[in-house]
């Protein structure tokens, strides 16, 4: 006896936990229909004058109802997503309205045979008139409550979003001023040191100097949500001159920007962890020289970066983030500020691994 109990709790939690896992959407649309189902199915009996009528009835009405439903949430997803303005939506959800009420009604029709039509005249003499009307008034409250629930979620979604970024931003920044010291001496100081080895060391003095441009760039940019994809690029180009001679020379660069994407608007240090990721995991399984290929290019309406490097890739383990944190942190950083506008690819080749990122241009 109680093996059997034991099992029917067992089994009433898998139905909660399937449940709890389904989308919202599902959930309302789903537990809605069932209860339209259960409160006009004593109305069905009586238009029917049986419950197998009803049955009938039930799933011709309200199941072509929920069948349409999905067809226009595929289209007022797909018209939401696009953040289109109200004077936009209204058109639209009225023509959907108007057409799937029509079709609902011709499907009535069809089935006149299978239920009496005639009992289902309430206020107006024509059967056809007060179907459409009445299918069509379902469908405008479904469509409103739709739109209405999903605007406002999209809403605070994004104000949840807004919120994250300002709080990673605040303890990034409170991170930056516990670890460092004041970045304006190391600057000058790094400028000093740059000046007077000019002549004995020229090499140590191109070190310098790219360790200070960089370091320029980011106290430059260090308040800014967005800087120019060039800035951006050309300080990408100093670490990667330091990277080379810390490498020794076991790292060949081949590195190209179109014109039209240095004046695009990015998140800071976007172009950074994809070229770490690339030299930490790419020298584990290159052969020696490390090659390393960046390409950034704009095709509106968006921003592709694409870094790739010899070698192969290395499958996750449980002692290691696959990508390293920096790419892991990237991408949270792209969820936030774009919300399902952004991509990111890996291609995995024998002697290669390629990333590639495209975000909305701006």
């Amino acid at each position: 006896m109680r093996q059997v109990s034991g099992e029917r709790r067992k089994g009433g939690g898998s139905v909660r936990s399937l449940w709890s896992h389904l989308p919202l959407f599902w959930r309302f649309q789903l537990a809605g229909w069932a209860a339209i189902v259960l409160l006009t199915f004593p109305l069905k009996v009586a238009l029917a004058g049986s419950i197998p009528g009803a049955l009938v009835l039930s799933l011709i009405r309200d199941g072509s109802s929920f069948a349409l439903t999905l067809g226009m949430w595929v289209i007022y997803r797909r018209l939401l997503r696009e953040q289109t303005r109200y004077c936009a939506i209204v058109p639209v959800v009225t023509g959907v309205c108007l057409s799937a009420g029509i079709l609902q009604t011709g499907l009535f029709l069809l089935c006149h045979d299978i239920f009496p039509l005639e009992k289902e005249i309430v206020f107006i003499r024509s059967v056809e008139f007060s179907l459409f009307y009445e299918r069509t008034a379902v469908l405008v409250c479904w469509s409103l409550l739709y739109v209405g629930i999903k605007r406002m979620r999209d809403g605070m979604q994004r104000e949840l979003r807004l919120s994250l970024l300002e709080s990673e931003k605040r303890g990034a920044e409170l991170k930056l001023l516990r670890a460092q010291m004041n970045p304006h001496f190391l600057f000058n100081a790094l400028t000093t040191i740059e000046a007077a080895s000019e002549k004995q060391m020229p090499e140590v003095s191109g070190m310098l100097q790219s360790l200070a441009e960089y370091l320029r760039y980011s106290l430059t940019h260090r308040n800014d949500d967005l800087v120019p994809m060039g800035e951006e690029y050309d300080a990408l180009m100093g670490f990667l001159y330091l990277e080379k001679a810390r490498l020794d020379g076991n790292l060949s660069i081949d590195c190209q920007i179109d014109t039209e994407a240095r004046k695009a608007l990015v998140p800071g240090i976007i172009l950074q962890p994809l070229v770490e990721n690339a030299i930490k995991y790419g020298s584990e399984t290159s052969p020696s020289p490390l090659q390393l290929r960046l390409r950034v290019s704009r095709a509106d309406p968006e921003i592709q970066m694409e870094v790739s490097n010899s070698g192969h890739w290395i499958e996750k383990e449980k002692s290691r983030t696959a990508g390293g944190v920096g790419l892991e942190n990237l991408q949270r950083r792209l969820v936030l500020l774009y919300s399902g506008e952004h991509r990111m690819e890996i291609s995995k080749k024998e002697d290669s691994v390629s990333v590639q990122i495209f975000i909305p241009a701006k």
